[in-house]
């Protein structure tokens, strides 16, 4: 997309949200999600066996976290604790960002609009690799998954409603 095409599509626009886990970054690159997902899983069934055999039917850790909040949301929180350190983890080896990303962050930034990460990955994982990468002064917020809330996470609207209300833009009609 040349600059032309971009101040076409940014024309009336006030902000950009990106999702994380592949628009700017590949999170389990470098520690792959079905690895992360059986360690979540393991630590989930040690406390309640029962869970075990719905979470071997996924590979993927956001999934794990899910499953285990709704049928315990004091184990979830254990998971969810896990899961956020295993992200920390994986971006710290994920390579580098996704092609494109960079470039696309800065000529929206330089459009003058004001960009947002929405992301179900941790806020704290998606802090880590902005800085690590340099990136964190093009994005005004983040918006990880809600803490104790994975029903929150996407395709849920809360967490782009929540960023939409972060840079000040308003989405009624």
């Amino acid at each position: 997309m040349g600059t032309d095409n971009l101040t076409e599509t940014l024309a009336g626009t006030v902000a950009v949200l990106f999702d994380f886990d592949g628009p700017l970054c590949d999170v389990f690159a470098g520690r792959p999600a079905p690895q992360v997902a059986r360690e979540l899983a393991l630590l989930a069934a040690s406390t309640d066996p029962a869970l075990s055999a719905k979470l071997s039917e996924t590979d993927d850790p956001l999934e794990v976290l899910r499953l285990t909040h709704a049928a315990n949301p004091e184990l979830g929180l254990r998971v969810e604790e896990a899961l956020t350190a295993a992200e920390v983890e994986a971006v710290a080896v994920a390579g580098e960002p996704t092609p494109g990303a960079v470039a696309a962050l800065e000529a929206v930034r330089t459009a003058g609009r004001k960009i947002a990460v929405v992301s179900n990955n941790s806020g704290k994982s998606v802090r880590a690799f902005l800085g690590r990468h340099g990136l964190a002064e093009h994005v005004l917020e983040v918006v990880g998954r809600e803490e104790r809330q994975p029903d929150l996470m996407k395709p849920n609207p809360h967490s782009l409603l929540k960023a939409a209300e972060l840079l000040e833009v308003d989405v009624t009609l």
